[in-house]
């Protein structure tokens, strides 16, 4: 892994050497993130999926029929497909986005790198189906900061790349980036929400380890409360 590059150098970002298709690289802030799709696709919109990553789902091919229905109204002239880089969960659609014609990006945290729980994870650069990823210098997985109550570079660049967004389910980070989304004061960021579950068997799984009291339904973060698709459990 290349250390990071500062802004001064973003246009002599430095790609990764992969057997497969993903060009990576690494941007020391959200700007350089952002500036660099800008680079990459320019004239494209970007549509935004957010959800589960390493909890998975409870019914994936409803998430694909759904994603398969969603698209026809976002054309791959005009449309590329951002999610988090990595083939967990959510990031399981990008085969199927690349069937149907779309370029692919992620924009993943440096701790997908740090603290990679399973060794036999494929990394992101290893993941066929994703175009163009970049990996941001950040503390955290995203969302906002507790203490300071700021979004975390991760999630900032996440929300300043997007043109429209979808969730499917999701955890904390997803509802993090849904509300700073819908707080932009420069453009209206369209969105839906879809009160997908997380996989029973793995929140079962992580229920029986810590031994933590009783075991709740998946929606974890985010259900429909209110129109327009979008919620936030208190």
């Amino acid at each position: 892994m290349h250390r990071l590059l500062p802004s001064a150098l973003l246009t002599a970002l430095i790609l990764f050497s992969v057997p497969l298709k993903a060009d990576i690289i690494e941007a020391a802030t959200a700007q350089e993130a952002i500036q660099q799709f800008k680079v990459w696709f320019p004239g494209k919109k970007v549509l935004t999926f957010v959800g589960f990553s390493g909890k998975g789902y409870q019914d994936f091919e409803g998430v694909k029929a759904e994603v398969v229905e969603i698209m026809e109204h976002y054309p791959p002239s005009e449309w590329i497909v951002n999610i988090g880089g990595t083939p967990d969960g959510i990031g399981g659609l990008y085969p199927l986005l690349k069937n149907l014609g779309y370029r692919t990006t992620g924009i993943v945290s440096q701790q997908v790198v740090v603290e990679r729980e399973n060794p036999d994870r494929p990394l992101v650069e290893e993941f066929p189906y994703v175009d163009k990823v970049v990996i941001v210098a950040d503390k955290g997985w995203g969302g906002f900061n507790k203490t300071s109550l700021q979004l975390s570079p991760t999630s900032r660049a996440m929300v300043g790349v997007i043109d429209s967004m979808m969730a499917f389910g999701g955890g904390s980070v997803g509802r993090d980036e849904m509300i700073a989304a819908m707080m932009q004061t420069h453009k209206t960021i369209p969105f839906q929400f879809f009160p997908y579950e997380m996989n029973h068997s793995v929140k079962l799984g992580k229920h029986r380890k810590h031994h933590r009291g009783e075991l709740s339904d998946a929606y974890q973060a985010l259900k429909d409360r209110r129109q327009g698709g979008f919620s936030l459990l208190k």
